[in-house]
Parts: C-alpha cells; structure tokens; sequence
C-alpha cells in the first residue's frame, strides 16, 4: 500500500491593505482599486499549492483598517460586506481596527496599530505550535521583529509572500526566510470585482448598480487592543536581549 501523505497545516497572514494596493500598482492596469480586490480564502489556498511539501491553509489571517462610517459610510460598507463575506469561509478571521482620521480631510485616514495586531497574533500561534508554517505576505518591514523573534526562539517555520516585481522582507544579510513570489496571473486568479455589489447606507436597493467607492474599501475595533500593547512591549524586549539572529538558526527550506 502507498504511503498516506499528511498535508502540512499552514496559517497565512495577510496585511491586507500592502496586499491589496501593492498588488493593484502592479497590476491593477489603471483600474480602480474596489475593481480587483483580492480574497483572503483563495490567496491562502494559492500560497499554500506553491510550497514544496503538501499543505494546507488551515488558518488564514487578515488585518486591515476600517473606515469610521461616520466619515466615509460607502467604504465602510464595503470593508463591512467584504470581511462578512470572507468569514462564511470558517478558517478565515478578519481583525479590523479604525482608521486614524488626524487632520481629516486634509489628510486620508491612516492605519493605526494594524502591524502590531499581526506581529502580537503571528507569535501567539507559532507558540501554540498548532501549525508546521507560519507565512506572512507583506513588505512591511517594521514586521520583520516577529519574524526573528520566531525564529530565534525555534517556536515555528516562517515564510513570507510577496508579488513579483517588489522587495520582498529579508532577514540582514540572507535571502531568508523563504519567498512565495506571485505573479500578474496569480493575482487575477485571486481579485475580486466589487462593483455593484454593496448598497450604500441609506440609499434604496435600486441604486446598488451606482456604487463607486473612492478609494480601497478595505468590524470593531479589537476588544483585546490592550493585551497586544502589553504583549507586543514584553516581546520586543525579550527579542533585543537575544543575540542576533543566524542563518545557521534557520528551519529547513520548505
């Protein structure tokens, strides 16, 4: 008898707006952004085809500023409809805060404490050791102290994603950790059209054809913001009194 192969069980993390707009500057062909919106489900089960062992998405994590509703009430609707919609998908969790409206309008809104959410959940699951690989699409590089720390303390196997044609996130001095890079096909694979598809607040079910939103539509604010603060200060002082991190300290490639 064949040998029965166990998938390994994978957890993505998606810092959804670097996905999203990074992915449309590439890629978006002068399209506007709520035309090809990615889905957190398919990106995951993508990443997870493109490993070298068999695995599985079993847990897909996304995180990404919400739209107060009392200023922008169509793209919070949207970023409303969007999150509901992932999470019919039981592995998918959507942690949201709200976005910073400093200087409104002179300035766009902007996200705040979005990378610490991540950084503070991708720790937490490497330490639960539910999952054989942790992997992070993102640029961001202020979420490269998770990553470390990870690896540092042999808690989890870490990868990350990125699109073809940007940096991806490096340890110093290595091409590590493993990179999944995806292409313009991969990311038409996975966009969605949201046009139409969310009836503005107030307005009647006959105008849903005219929804436009201005700008990337992207539910509550998180209830355990303080433990993330806290949690997020204790780590980075464990990580900047560990030595510095080596290749030699890497997990095998997967």
């Amino acid at each position: 008898m064949g040998r029965c192969i166990v998938p390994e069980r994978v957890a993505v993390f998606l810092d959804f707006q670097n996905v999203h707009l990074t992915g449309h500057g590439l890629y978006g062909g002068g399209r506007e952004p709520y035309r090809c919106v990615p889905d957190a489900a398919r990106l995951a089960d993508l990443i997870a085809t493109r490993r070298k062992r068999a695995s599985e998405a079993t847990a897909v994590r996304v995180y990404r500023g919400r739209p107060d509703p009392n200023h922008q009430p169509v793209p919070a609707a949207a970023n409303d409809a969007q999150a509901s919609q992932w999470e019919r998908d039981t592995r998918v969790r959507v942690v949201r805060r709200q976005l910073n409206y400093r200087d409104w309008p002179n300035r766009p809104p902007q996200e705040k404490g979005i990378d610490v959410a991540l950084a503070v959940d991708m720790i937490d699951l490497a330490y639960r050791r539910q999952y054989d690989a942790l992997v992070l699409f993102s640029s961001d590089t202020d979420l490269l102290p998770a990553l470390e720390l990870i690896v540092q303390l042999r808690i989890g196997h870490v990868e990350v994603a990125c699109w073809s044609g940007f940096k991806p996130l490096r340890f110093p001095a290595s091409n590590m950790p493993w990179c999944h890079f995806l292409n313009e096909q991969d990311w038409l694979a996975v966009v969605e059209d949201w046009k139409g598809r969310v009836q503005p607040p107030g307005s009647s079910c006959s105008h849903r054809g005219n929804f436009r939103p201005t700008e990337p539509v992207t539910g509550s604010d998180d209830p355990l913001a303080w433990r993330h603060r806290n949690r997020w200060t204790i780590l980075l002082v464990a990580q900047r009194t560990m030595p510095r991190w080596r290749p030699c300290d890497r997990h095998a490639l997967s």
